[in-house]
């Protein structure tokens, strides 16, 4: 074994000193220090610049919610225009009631007995067409009918829907519907 460097061996004589003069009190002292100095290192100083991170990314999503179209809030008069927007004009009623029919037909439901009825006002930018029929067939198939209505027609509302079982163990049920089709009062 090689010997060990003068500086080396001057610098332990040293340490071995301090340590001496520190007695048993101030070596667990340094240790604690020491100790401390590490915590810091490694976790609370990452997680300051963690924090930093974080605060930095929730500004600029603040920043941008502020400017972003979602910020500004829309008065009703504009609300209402824009949802009169995305309605079907009434020149487009025989195709909703196309797609009402075709969807009984997807479904496998019979549409027995249908009575409409257009609602409108003069000056008024909605119009409403109702529907009203009667359906006998199994619940799920009712179910599903009224669920692909409401899913591919979104101008339409379900109004009222009656069931009715004449027996017990019956297997088909007797719906009573009525839909409320919504459209612009114009013809474009």
């Amino acid at each position: 074994m090689q010997p060990w460097p003068r500086n080396l061996l001057k610098a332990r004589w040293y340490a071995q000193r301090a340590l001496r003069r520190l007695g048993v009190t101030g070596v667990i002292a340094l240790g604690l220090v020491v100790f401390c100095v590490m915590v810091y290192a490694s976790w609370i100083r990452p997680s300051g610049e963690e924090l930093a991170r974080v605060r930095r990314q929730l500004a600029g999503v603040e920043a941008q919610a502020r400017s972003g179209p979602a910020a500004r809030v829309l008065m009703p008069e504009e609300q209402l225009r824009r949802f009169e927007a995305k309605l079907p004009p009434k020149s487009g009623i025989p195709d909703a009631i196309g797609s009402v029919a075709r969807i009984a037909q997807a479904a496998g439901v019979s549409v027995e007995q249908v009575d409409y009825r257009p609602y409108s006002e003069a000056g008024q930018a909605v119009m409403r067409y109702e529907m009203n029929f009667q359906v006998t067939d199994a619940y799920p198939k009712i179910k599903e009918f009224v669920g692909k209505l409401l899913a591919e027609m979104p101008y339409l509302a379900v109004e009222s829907l009656a069931l009715q079982r004449q027996k017990v163990g019956d297997p088909k049920v007797e719906a009573q519907i009525r839909l409320s089709l919504f459209f612009r009062n114009v013809d474009k």
